[in-house]
């Protein structure tokens, strides 16, 4: 009796034990064909991304080809909005800045201007003052900038960025009357570069200022037009380039 326990428990623990294996043996299968799967869901996200990256740049080259005085502006701006952020990342004040934060920052400093497609040439290559009527044309352009990214896919949140650029800290700004920290960080980020380089920048009416003048204005204008955190990052940030 003993025995044909013993024999009975053998078969069904050899039983049990394929069964676990074959179980083991399709799950393993199944990881295997779903590591396939997102393998190729990660490279079309990649294609995807490179080809949506593709249509930003030749929105921003179309600006730019229409506007002699600020061409290269937008790349300034990124390259100068990017500083920002990594100084920001770089001493703490910003722990939410990661790769997808500095991704998005480039998108919107590059196209925060696009909107001035809309804006007739008479106005925006004017060689002399604007009058009121035209300065207000000019300042509708956040709001078309953000017309024209929004419907993109997935830049809900890098539109809000590119309205708010032109925000002030006090709340004086527009087109909202934002204040502080109503304002999203990326837009006082790209408030501070675009700034910077619109000053440092020659004009159809003036000569772009020389370095430590436009850090002057930046200086005087902190807490009122501009957030604190974000002039002394740049301030920190021009200070370690060669």
């Amino acid at each position: 009796l003993e025995y044909l326990n013993q024999e009975v428990l053998r078969k069904v623990s050899g039983a049990l034990f394929n069964d676990l294996r074959m179980e083991l043996e399709e799950k393993n299968s199944l990881v295997k064909k779903l590591s396939l799967e997102m393998e190729k869901v990660i490279d079309l996200n990649s294609r995807l991304r490179t080809n949506f990256y593709q249509t930003i740049m030749s929105l921003a080259a179309a600006l730019e080809a229409r506007d002699e005085y600020t061409h290269g502006h937008s790349e300034r701006v990124d390259y100068f909005s990017i500083l920002i952020a990594k100084e920001l990342q770089s001493n703490g004040h910003a722990k939410m800045i990661d790769d997808e934060f500095l991704y998005n920052l480039d998108i919107e400093a590059k196209l925060h201007d696009v909107g001035k497609i809309a804006i007739p040439d008479a106005v925006l290559n004017k060689a002399g003052k604007l009058t009121d009527e035209e300065f207000l044309l000019i300042k509708t352009h956040p709001v078309q900038s953000a017309v024209i990214v929004e419907p993109l896919h997935d830049m809900a949140e890098s539109a809000a960025v590119i309205r708010h650029h032109h925000e002030r800290y006090d709340g004086r700004g527009y087109p909202s009357g934002l204040v502080g920290e109503q304002i999203p960080l990326r837009a006082r980020i790209i408030a501070v570069a675009d700034s910077y380089d619109a000053m440092t920048s020659d004009r159809p009416y003036r000569k772009g200022m020389p370095q430590e003048a436009a850090i002057a204005e930046l200086v005087k204008y902190t807490g009122t037009q501009f957030d604190p955190i974000m002039t002394e990052a740049f301030f920190a940030a021009l200070k370690k380039l060669p």
